[in-house]
């Protein structure tokens, strides 16, 4: 399916629905950080990146931390319980990259807008260590990088980013609209065109790979669904990796240059960033490249999956060179030079630095996620996960990447282990949940959540727990929170639940949301949306329904071409079903493939062309939803 990671600060008031149905950059599971922090829950977001000073304590503990003694107190004291306190591993860095079958962990930490230290744990593939100077797939980090390089573009060539892009683009170009233009910078970049497509899945190592163009129409080989105006459009944020797509091309139009090659010119080299690239695949340095894996520590077939879409998910880089990155807009936005010269080798000026961290919506900028002071961007591509920030005022901040797809929980501990030991207390760790028993009555809560965009989301009630049900097959399990709010057991998704409704306190991206917004409840019968097998065999696009042929089952007989195919399970937006597998790899016909939301693509070999029955086994109760393609007989 397309997707990529899409972020993860990600979406805030207008998005939080759209975000707890769908999936970023994994390509794209699209979360400022996915940290849904105590300060972020308990006020509303700033309107700018605010500039209050630290305090004179905590900026003194910060400067008593040296490099030696920050990473001991991780290696020592790191516990993924600050987000799932059901795991059963003892504090420390090994057990806990156990417990999560994580190959590699890589970790810059800045400070006051220097890289304070550096460090990698782990093995970057099979009997490879991982060094700082591993790279790693950065999913939708890519998209602020790549903002950069277009902002400075637009600078010396003296092109406003309110500018219709429409007139510059030659080969490819979008449908006509009426009203104020979307197809700007500054709009397609803090992702506020209203257009679909979230994310990319990627394409496998050996797999044929489609142009922008055809990316951008959905054509074969691409597997991702055309970009297209949302019709009725959405007001502010609306995640669309589609939207940094059409940059890509007119990046390359401005340039005459491939992709990779401008960003080396306008934004890798002026920066720094001599151990990164947007070439997809890698072409050069490849023993330096870390390996994707899955949740169980198995590696991607080929090593990783290509990303043509280059702007959303293409970067491969190393958290030193991100920290780069973020130290360099976080110095320009208060004396960067005066302008970006014509060849753009120069040094970031002030201005797009501060066009580049300006607030536009409730929490995009055009090119970062905004949370309070801090700046910053999540990723997520098939088998690896990567977090970034950094407080536009101290210089403060942090870049995490991780070789699995099975790391968030982690991911999260290390950044709250980090503040913790440098005294950032905006990002400190909230206190652990209280209990996972319910409180008596809590049955009360289960029904179908209508959101303020008409999608559904439904509280179910199971097993003595209260779990999340997007949609079939789909399952969250919900922990109750000290504070007396929910929390997924990932520790995104938080939730206030009360006698009158539903009330959203932060995304699956852990973006804090305004809980004055109340989304209405229905009644638990209503209908779940259509969901079809979509993949290469039908250009991902919706194709006929599932239809139900028993309590929890549905099925369908359809025709298969030939080939070899990828495909998942998924309604007509990937909102409500998402289905796919446990990791990426090709069905056995005949046999039961267990399923998970947001999961991996599967693959099946199809012989010759012949008609199929494909069956969805989801019970109405948590427990993995299946799926079985047989060959009919002819």
């Amino acid at each position: 399916m397309p997707r990529s990671t899409t972020p993860r600060i990600r979406a805030a008031v207008s998005a939080s629905t759209y975000a707890l149905l769908a999936t970023a950059g994994r390509a794209a599971r699209p979360r400022l950080l996915s940290l849904a922090w105590t300060a972020a829950l308990a006020a509303p977001l700033a309107h700018a990146i605010t500039t209050a000073p630290d305090s004179a304590s905590t900026r003194a503990r910060a400067g008593q931390v040296s490099p030696a003694a920050a990473i001991a107190e991780i290696e020592r004291t790191l516990d993924a319980r600050l987000i799932r306190p059901d795991l059963p591993a003892p504090p420390g860095l090994a057990a806990q990259m156990q417990q999560f079958s994580l190959p590699a962990v890589s970790i810059a930490v800045i400070r006051n807008g220097e890289i304070h230290w550096a460090r990698a744990w782990g093995e970057a593939r099979a009997g490879v260590p991982a060094t700082p100077d591993t790279r790693f797939s950065a999913g939708s980090i890519s998209k602020p990088v790549g903002a950069l390089a277009a902002l400075r573009l637009a600078e010396a060539r003296g092109i406003s980013i309110d500018a219709d892009l429409r007139p510059m683009l030659k080969r490819w170009q979008p449908a006509a609209e009426d009203g104020p233009p979307r197809y700007t910078l500054r709009r397609l970049l803090s992702h506020s065109a209203s257009l679909t497509t979230h994310g990319f899945g990627g394409y496998a190592a050996d797999a044929p790979l489609p142009t922008i163009e055809q990316i951008l129409d959905g054509l074969p080989p691409a597997n991702s669904p055309a970009v297209r105006p949302l019709v009725p459009a959405v007001k502010g944020f609306k995640y669309s990796g589609g939207g940094s797509t059409i940059v890509q091309l007119w990046v390359e139009e401005q340039t005459g240059q491939p992709y990779a090659q401008a960003m080396q010119t306008w934004v890798l080299q002026p920066l720094g960033m001599r151990q990164s690239s947007f070439e997809q695949p890698p072409r050069e340095a490849l023993d330096q490249h870390a390996f994707s894996h899955q949740g169980i520590g198995k590696p991607e077939p080929g090593g990783w999956r290509v990303y043509p879409e280059k702007e959303a998910a293409g970067l491969w880089t190393t958290p030193s060179d991100l920290a780069r990155m973020l130290i360099a807009v976080h110095k320009a936005r208060s004396a960067g030079t005066v302008g970006t010269d014509a060849t753009g080798s120069g040094p970031l000026s002030g201005s797009v630095a501060r066009t580049a961290t300006q607030r536009e919506t409730e929490s995009t900028s055009p090119g970062f996620f905004l949370d309070g002071r801090r700046f910053g961007h999540n990723g997520s591509n098939q088998g690896f996960e990567s977090l970034s920030t950094i407080d536009a005022t101290s210089g403060d901040g942090l870049v995490i990447m991780i070789n699995s797809q099975n790391s968030w929980p982690l991911m999260d501990a290390i950044a709250r282990t980090v503040a913790r030991i440098y005294g950032w207390p905006e990002l400190a760790a909230p206190r652990a949940a209280a209990s996972q028993r319910l409180p008596q009555g809590a049955g009360r809560w289960a029904g179908r959540y209508t959101l303020a965009d008409g999608n559904t989301l439904v509280v179910r009630a199971a097993q003595g727990a209260l779990w999340l049900q997007p949609g079939p097959g789909s399952w969250e399990r919900l922990i109750r929170m000290a504070d007396g709010r929910f929390t997924t057991e990932q520790g995104q998704i938080r939730i206030g639940l009360s006698a009158s409704g539903l009330r959203m306190a932060a995304d699956e991206y852990g973006n804090a949301t305004d809980e004055r917004v109340l989304v209405a409840r229905t009644p638990r019968t209503a209908a779940l949306p259509s969901f079809s097998l979509r993949g290469s065999p039908n250009g991902w696009q919706p194709g006929p329904a599932l239809q139900p042929v028993g309590p929890g089952r549905w099925a369908i007989e359809m025709d298969l071409p030939a080939g070899r195919h990828e495909f998942k399970l998924g309604d007509a937006n990937w909102q409500q079903v998402d289905l796919g597998g446990l990791q990426y790899g090709r069905v056995v016909p005949g046999e039961w493939t267990p399923l998970r939301r947001r999961g991996a693509n599967l693959g099946i070999d199809v012989p010759a062309d012949g008609r199929w029955r494909v069956e969805l086994d989801a019970p109405d109760r948590p427990v993995p939803a299946r799926l079985r393609l047989t060959r009919l007989a002819s």
